[in-house]
């Protein structure tokens, strides 16, 4: 998680750009991030189907004479995947880096704490605080139980909250999991539970049973987009050059983009919905 003395730095360059772009503080962006993106870098939109595991990176190049941020975003991957990454990538173009490296000097700042700290800047953008703590916790109190003496948090209730606030953020699985957390909603350990849920094949149809059943059809579909805000001739070269390589992402998610296939994988979803709604997850406090 980043670090608290951190976040206030955070917090101002997301407040500097929603007053720039006349946004309300607790307004959802959704796919505005894309408008707010073309405005200020060359965006490079492409569907790299055989990297799946990249969701997208930013550069600097000199175009037509001038020293440009570049911005890649995989247009394979789920459009909710693709806004976050634009905000990610919008963090790098505001030079929060370098703002952090400035204020605390005697810090140390490793790739993993820089790629964590644009993260929170994405998720501070694209679900402000006030207003994720408000529905996030309003969604997460209505998941909650008593079995048996013990407090619980029903896994299908939880799973819906969860969806909800993706389809209206409209923000990856991931985010808005990490996001309950950030806020204090839910402890870590229940994050990790609800995080590696989705990496199951069986929690990934579920959530994909709950999007179909919400009848929510902007989820989990990707638009394969091929678009460029500023015509280059070696698009190509910017996409596979490895001197990139360390703003890609993990292949932590790498089955979202699996569909629901034969029959037989249908009847056992049917079966783990059934079976979901008596699932449960021990609150720790």
């Amino acid at each position: 998680m980043v670090r608290d003395k951190y976040l206030s730095i955070i917090d101002q360059e997301v407040k500097n750009i929603r007053t720039e772009y006349r946004l309300n503080a607790d307004s959802p962006i959704c796919d505005y991030i894309f408008v707010i993106l073309k405005n200020e870098c060359i965006l490079l939109e492409w569907p790299e189907e055989k990297q799946l595991d990249l969701d997208g990176f930013s550069t600097e190049k000199v175009v037509n004479g001038r020293l440009e941020t570049v911005v890649y975003i995989n247009s394979a991957k789920n459009k909710e995947k693709q806004n976050f990454c634009a905000a990610h990538e919008l963090g790098h173009r505001h030079k929060l880096e370098r703002q952090l490296r400035d204020e605390f000097q005697d810090d140390i700042f490793t790739p993993s704490i820089i790629e964590e700290v644009m993260n929170r800047f994405a998720a501070e953008l694209m679900m402000p605080a006030n207003d994720f703590r408000k529905r996030g916790k309003e969604l997460y109190n209505k998941s909650l139980g008593i079995l048996n003496g013990r407090k619980v948090i029903y896994v299908k209730k939880i799973l819906e909250a969860i969806v909800e606030l993706m389809d209206f953020y409209y923000v990856p699985y991931k985010a808005v999991v990490i996001r309950f957390q950030e806020l204090g909603i839910i402890s870590e350990g229940v994050s990790n539970t609800l995080q590696n849920y989705e990496k199951t094949e069986k929690g990934m149809n579920i959530i994909g049973e709950i999007i179909n059943e919400r009848g929510i059809t902007r989820l989990r579909i990707p638009d394969r987009k091929i678009q460029y805000s500023v015509r280059l001739e070696d698009i190509r070269n910017i996409v596979k050059n490895k001197s990139i390589t360390k703003y890609m992402t993990t292949n932590e998610l790498k089955k979202y983009l699996k569909v629901m296939g034969i029959a037989e994988e249908d009847i056992q979803l049917i079966e783990d919905m059934k079976n979901i709604e008596n699932e449960t997850i021990d609150v720790t406090d």
